[in-house]
């Protein structure tokens, strides 16, 4: 009687059979883990609140807010034509719109536009600047002139894109200021310089730039040229959010990092798509070559089954379920720049007498008053009532001053400022983490 062997299976292959199924089994891991996602910004969104800005003989950038109402760009891209009437608005999709000065700073460059017909486009939110920091990621958008008009009727007039980071927050002339590495050319002037999630921290202003002599047959011209690479320029959201205020002109208010809440669409990038293409190239000539024999068939078989018992996709990342919103309140400007104070559903007391207020402005603050407002969280509407307690120079929400006899209620990324612009507070609802 032939006792029958115990063998496994996997014991009858080949050693060289083994040591290729282990190579097919590699490649199929590297087929489902190869593909490394990575977050971009909201690009159509951008793209649809970007606008082109056109003169006669220049061009310029530009970008919506207010639903299309309004358009910022710089003051150097406007002052040659909008009191001329020449001064052109045209969006991606075709549309035209002759504009109006609403008003303009010089010092800071901006300028913002009336829009005779509304455009349908992305009103982006504005970041202050003490939610941006050094190496944060950007992108600049605009109409290089260089880069203008080329392409079919469909692409013409879509916006170009560079991307960048912030190299440091200066301040210049009493403009608060970022240096950029982002590509930004003649034409790019005005245009909006987003964040990752698509909200705007800054205007394109300028590049690094020196003006020279430069002889010719009819004489000496003045050129700019370049300094170096990679050094642009951006005005802070900061500095445009104060001329908004002072123009009673509404937007939106940016209250989380990127960091926080990341958004945005999902792309693969175009190298590890190489990769994972090589890969099943290989992964199908080896099958092909080790097929037609019985024992590759074996291999084959253990493969598949190996991969469908180990392998599984990556997973998503998953939201954290131990984070709440709490109310805060977030200095922008002035005494309280920077500092943030959380609320809960106490009234909270503002000004300068310490028996009565709880957020205590300096006796010598002569513009507030000893009991100036009373903020109140109201967590049923997830707003801040906001009351004026008769004071001597007034509280004020988008440049309109409150009544004492009614509160009003600010929405998260709403403001509203003391006396005078240079007391200006946020209200937001910032997530913290719960044991």
């Amino acid at each position: 009687m032939t006792k029958k062997l115990n063998t496994r299976r996997s014991e009858m292959i080949p050693s060289n059979f083994k040591f290729m199924s282990r190579i097919i089994w590699m490649l199929m891991g590297l087929l489902v883990y190869g593909s490394v996602a990575q977050a971009s910004p909201p690009s159509e969104k951008m793209d649809s609140g970007t606008v082109l800005i056109t003169c006669p003989k220049s061009s310029g950038s530009g970008f919506l807010l207010d639903q299309g109402r309004h358009v910022v760009t710089n003051w150097h891209v406007a002052v040659k034509c909008v009191n001329k009437g020449t001064l052109k608005v045209i969006h991606q999709n075709g549309q035209k719109s002759s504009v109006g000065l609403r008003g303009y700073n010089e010092r800071k460059d901006l300028a913002i536009l009336d829009l005779k017909t509304p455009f349908s486009g992305y009103s982006a939110p504005l970041v202050p600047s003490n939610l941006v920091q050094k190496m944060d990621d950007i992108w600049v958008n605009g109409y290089p002139g260089a880069a203008f008009g080329i392409g079919d009727r469909n692409t013409s007039l879509e916006p170009t894109s560079t991307k960048g980071i912030i190299s440091r927050k200066v301040t210049s002339n009493r403009v608060k200021m970022f240096q950029i590495d982002a590509a930004v050319n003649p034409g790019n002037s005005g245009g909006p310089v987003f964040n990752e999630l698509g909200e705007i921290a800054g205007i394109a202003t300028l590049k690094s730039q020196v003006e020279v002599m430069e002889v010719t047959p009819q004489g000496p011209q003045p050129v700019r040229v370049t300094l170096g690479e990679g050094i642009a320029w951006a005005v802070s959201a900061d500095e445009l959010m104060e001329e908004l205020d002072e123009l009673g002109i509404p937007y939106q208010v940016a209250n989380t990092r990127p960091e926080s809440g990341l958004v945005g669409t999902v792309t693969v990038d175009d190298r590890t798509s190489t990769k994972i293409a090589i890969a099943a190239a290989v992964l199908s000539l080896i099958a092909m070559l080790i097929a037609f024999t019985k024992q590759g068939r074996t291999i084959i078989k253990e493969v598949v089954n190996r991969s469908v018992g180990t392998l599984t996709p990556p997973s998503q990342p998953q939201l954290k379920e131990n984070k709440t919103m709490v109310p805060v309140l977030r200095g922008l400007s002035g005494r309280f720049s920077g500092v943030s104070v959380e609320l809960d559903d106490q009234p909270l007391v503002v000004g300068r007498d310490p028996r009565v207020a709880q957020l205590v402005f300096p006796e010598g603050a002569l513009n507030i008053s000893k009991r100036h407002c009373v903020l109140t969280y109201d967590p049923n509407n997830k707003g801040l009532w906001v009351k004026d307690c008769w004071s001597t120079n007034g509280t004020f929400v988008n440049k309109n001053k409150l009544s004492s006899e009614h509160a009003k209620l600010l929405l998260p990324g709403e403001c509203f400022y003391l006396a005078n612009m240079d007391e200006k507070f946020m209200f937001s609802l910032d997530p913290k983490e719960t044991a």
